[in-house]
């Protein structure tokens, strides 16, 4: 997969906590965030601020 911003082809992923970053390493730029585990945002679902 390549970068959208740069065209290279310099995507990690790094792990942290519940999360998975997709980052650009010549771009600098985090392309997408994935949540590991779903269901501790589900709490989150019907919250009022």
């Amino acid at each position: 997969m390549d970068c959208t911003n740069c065209g290279k082809n310099s995507l990690i992923q790094v792990p942290e906590f519940e999360k998975t970053y997709t980052v650009c390493l010549d771009y600098g730029e985090v392309l997408s965030i994935k949540f590991e585990n779903l269901d501790k945002l589900k709490k989150y679902k019907n919250h009022k601020n």
